[in-house]
């Protein structure tokens, strides 16, 4: 499991992934900029307890490698957020919130070119290619 990192009150930006119709992982149904929010501690996990969004979409998928049209969403989360992370998966910079707004989905096309772009990025081709 993730090693959970409390950072506080705050508002953060990042992705969420989603299976159609906007339903999370474990069933439940969202819609488009409205704000959801959980009570008692926040924690990371599939025991835990919050909203769990991601800095990065392409993190967002490590729930949903073996779903068909899996939607990606730019969120808010907000209130009080715990970062995690898992040295041994490599994910890094994962987060449960109290508070979550579905900001937008993002549109194949955009979300194809963001991580050709996080790619090249990492990996530093971006300046050989140019």
């Amino acid at each position: 499991d993730a090693l959970p990192i409390w950072i506080g009150n705050m508002e953060k930006k990042g992705y969420k992934a989603f299976k159609k119709g906007l339903v999370n992982h474990f069933g439940k149904e969202f819609e488009l900029n409205k704000e959801y929010s959980v009570s008692g501690e926040i924690k990371f996990g599939n025991s835990g307890n919050g909203y769990h969004f991601a800095e990065r979409p392409e993190d967002t998928l490590r729930y949903f490698l073996n779903e068909d049209d899996v939607i990606i969403a730019e969120v808010t989360g907000r209130g009080k957020i715990v970062e995690s992370y898992d040295d041994y998966n490599g994910y890094y910079d994962l987060y449960s919130a109290e508070k979550i707004t579905i900001d937008r989905i993002i549109e194949r096309k955009e979300l194809i070119l963001m991580f050709l772009e996080n790619f090249l990025k990492k990996y530093k081709f971006q300046r050989i290619i140019t």
